[in-house]
């Protein structure tokens, strides 16, 4: 254990002492800073007078948290139509998010809205091509959804939403810059078969390099989310963490508080930091080049985040749908597709932890194998 902690803390310091590592962290953490104070940079007009970011979003605040805990029932539908000092906008951004026509919002009452928004959903079952098994969960799920809402302000947790969606992009670059190298410089050096034939070169010297990195990684995707969330809910509030998640994703079927979705997102993202370094330092390994690995982990990230299957093609669809590159969208809580093992039908959210912790293990064993064998095939 003695041995293994000083190789690690050695590996460490390996990884940090390297400049590119400290400059591109540098450069991603004042992009997640801007992404959080960006707002503030700006000045509105009203009633002919320059309001300032902060102004507007403090008052936009203080009338969101006056509708707090009342229902969007026709009472406040009401409300909202007859009134011309934007008190209640946030109230009407979630109706014309459902219904688009100013005309059609002038006469909008509760039963049209809620009507509207149970139209759109059973049209994703249709374009979504979901079978009639899952039809009937998702129907199961939607009667169980208490109608009318509680509105709550949540802008908060829209910005964490946000942060985190962008952030995935950030982890790549920044992980893929700070680990490609773990074990290829080995190999550039040409120093791989002395550290092999050690006397800890095979067994814990891998192990110890596989933990500095995921340390490395894992550490500073806490800092930027931690930057990013502290700002978010600093500037717009914390408020609404037990609103219902159709106040944020009104199509979702999920019977989530809006808290509890963006618990769930902050675990995936470090599920997705473990992942990606772990991935990286296969790469390392398995291509010996910090060049190649770059290219490859982020030619597969980009090519799964903007291309797409249409729906028609429900498998490859589905799958894409689960890569990492897209689980963190928003979006992804309003895919009805789901997965069906030993009877009992699991959703995205709840699927793909399986198989990232399954191919966290798989790069694992194939890196360690790959390590071990160099010595004996390596040039």
């Amino acid at each position: 254990m003695c041995n293994f902690s000083t190789l690690y803390f050695y590996e460490i310091k390996k990884i940090l002492q390297k400049k590119m590592v400290w400059i591109s962290f540098g450069i991603i953490f004042a992009f997640v800073i801007f992404m959080g104070v960006g707002d503030l940079f700006f000045s509105y007009e009203k009633d002919g007078a320059k309001v300032s970011a902060y102004e507007k979003i403090v008052n936009e605040k203080e009338n969101a948290r006056e509708l707090s805990g009342r229902e969007i029932d026709d009472s406040l539908l009401d409300e909202m139509k007859r009134d011309d000092t934007k008190k209640y906008d946030a109230i009407y951004q979630i109706v014309k998010y459902l219904i688009n026509s100013d005309e059609e919002i002038r006469n909008v009452n509760e039963s049209k809205l809620y009507q509207t928004r149970t139209d759109n959903i059973e049209q994703m079952f249709i374009d979504q091509r979901l079978t009639e098994g899952e039809i009937a969960y998702w129907r199961e799920k939607e009667a169980d959804i208490k109608i009318p809402f509680t509105y709550e302000y949540t802008r908060g947790y829209l910005q964490f939403i946000d942060l985190i969606y962008n952030l995935n992009i950030f982890m790549v670059v920044m992980l893929g810059i700070s680990l490609s190298g773990v074990f290829a410089d080995e190999h550039f050096r040409k120093t791989d078969q002395l550290i092999l034939g050690s006397r800890y070169g095979k067994k814990i010297l891998y192990f110890a390099k596989l933990g500095a990195g995921i340390s490395v990684g894992t550490l500073g995707t806490v800092i930027l989310l931690l930057a990013g969330t502290v700002l978010a809910f600093a500037i717009y509030g914390a408020d609404g963490f037990h609103g219902v998640l159709q106040l944020v994703i009104i199509k979702s079927s999920w019977q989530l508080s809006v808290g509890a979705m963006s618990i769930c997102l902050l675990a995936f993202t470090l599920l997705l930091a473990l992942l990606y370094s772990v991935f990286t330092m296969f790469l390392s390994e398995g291509l010996k080049s910090s060049a190649a690995v770059m290219a490859v982990l982020l030619g597969m990230f980009f090519v799964t985040f903007f291309f797409n299957f249409p729906y028609q093609y429900r498998v490859p669809s589905q799958i894409l749908g689960l890569m990492p590159a897209k689980i963190l969208r928003a979006g992804g809580w309003a895919d009805l597709r789901l997965v069906k093992i030993f009877g009992h039908y699991l959703m995205t959210y709840q699927f793909a932890p399986v198989l990232y912790f399954a191919a966290i293990v798989i790069f694992i064993l194939a890196g360690k194998r790959m390590y071990e064998r160099f010595q004996i095939g390596g040039r």
